[in-house]
């Protein structure tokens, strides 16, 4: 992934909290992707 940005570059930070992952990414403010992280859930139960 490309990581040469300018200072004036401008970021949006995206979540999704679903029910089997967790995924985050970083684009730039022209949508491209710079960096994405996903984390798989865990199902717990309560009783």
């Amino acid at each position: 992934m490309e990581r040469n940005h300018n200072m004036s570059t401008k970021y949006v930070f995206g979540v999704d909290i679903g029910g089997m992952t967790f995924k985050m990414g970083l684009f730039t403010d022209e949508d491209n992707l710079v960096d994405k992280f996903e984390i798989k859930t865990r199902l717990l139960i309560a009783f």
